[in-house]
Order: C-alpha cells, then structure tokens, then sequence
C-alpha cells in the first residue's frame, strides 16, 4: 500500500526481475493494496501477518528479507513442469459498464481444479512512503493493482470449484464483473488464472493469463 513503509522493497525486487528480461514471460505479479483505506487503490482483503507480503502461486509465502534470488527461484520452481490444464479468456465490455468475462479451462492432466478472475488497473497514482532509497517518481505510479478479485470462494481466493476433470475435458466458467466509474477503461486489464488441488492440501495456481478487457 502507499502507506506501508516496507513495500517500495518489495517493489523495487519485482522491477529489478522484470528488468532483467527473463522472468516476465513466466509470472503475472498482481499488486493487492489493502494496508489502509486511503490508498487510491484500496481493496478490501484478508489481513497479513506483515506487509508486504507475496504469495507465489496463492500458496507459498515469500518476503522481501529472502532477496531477489529466492523468489526467481520460486518462479522458476512453479513453471518448471508442464502446465497441468490450459486456459482460454474471451472478455465483452458493455455501455453500461458490465464486464463480461468467460473462461474455458481444459485439464491436461486428471486432477481437481478451480478457476477466478482479477480485474487489475494500471497507472494509479499515489505518493509512496518511504520512497528515499530510490527517490524514483515512477514509485508513486502503481500497476497491475486488484480492483476486483472474483475468486472468493469459501473465503480462500484459490477460485471457484470446477470439481475433478479428467485430462483433455474442457469446461467454462462466467464472471460478471461490475466497473466503477473511477476507474480507467484504457488501463484496465484481466488475470484469470486455474488452480489444483496440491500436496499440502490446498491449492496452487498452475496456469494464468494477462489479456485486455475488450477482446479475446
């Protein structure tokens, strides 16, 4: 959040990672602001222990104090294997606002899976506190932040049951995502992401995509 002090170290990791030119084309970073309610891009979200606070995948749990290399290795970790079921994404926006999102989920592999949908914003501008190690403008700009996290399911935001598939069965799922009026059309943008069941008994994301929201 703009008012944590501790968060331009997290941030300043994740840009030195998309810097670099390598790990961008195997994650999508999301930014949940929710240290207080001030924060132009304020959401609502379940409290952390400390801030900032990452989860990789929506299930392990990484912070800034581990450095860069941990969480490079985390990402690496997470998408050396094949993708255990693929997605498709088709978005319709109407006049009125109504955000219509489908997406089709199809196992490469038997498993049980969920699915969900973030709306994220880019260029939200909020000073950022304890920007004086950089004193970087471009810190007090905030992208890929969650306005709408349509995944809440049982309160965990591992998405919405799909049940156990059956490699090569395809289903979809429909998100109606409603836009406030604040937000920038031009700037928005979606991650849908499908999660499955793992070996510690909760769920991990295994596959995720970035689009527009005004086509496929």
């Amino acid at each position: 959040g703009t008012s944590c002090p501790n968060c331009p170290k997290m941030t300043r990791i994740v840009k030195d990672i998309m810097l670099e030119g390598v790990i961008p084309d195997k994650a999508i970073f999301t930014a949940v602001h929710s240290y207080k309610s001030d924060d132009p891009a304020y959401i609502p979200a379940p409290a952390v222990a400390t801030y900032p606070y990452m989860k990789v995948d929506l299930s392990l749990g990484y912070s800034y104090a581990n450095g860069k290399e941990a969480l490079k290795s985390m990402i690496n970790k997470s998408v050396a294997g094949p993708a255990k079921a693929g997605l498709a994404v088709t978005p319709m926006l109407y006049d009125d606002g109504t955000l219509v999102v489908k997406v089709s989920v199809k196992a490469a592999e038997d498993g049980v899976f969920n699915v969900g949908a973030w709306l994220l914003e880019d260029n939200i501008k909020g000073l950022q506190a304890n920007n004086s190690q950089d004193k970087d403008p471009a810190y007090n700009t905030h992208n890929s932040c969650v306005r709408i996290a349509d995944s809440n399911y049982k309160k965990e935001f591992f998405g919405f049951p799909l049940g156990t598939l059956k490699a090569g069965q395809t289903v979809q799922k429909t998100f109606i995502m409603n836009l406030k009026s604040k937000w920038e059309i031009e700037n928005l943008h979606l991650a849908a992401f499908v999660s499955h069941a793992n070996s510690r008994g909760d769920y991990s994301v295994c596959n995720a995509i970035d689009c527009p929201i005004d086509e496929p």
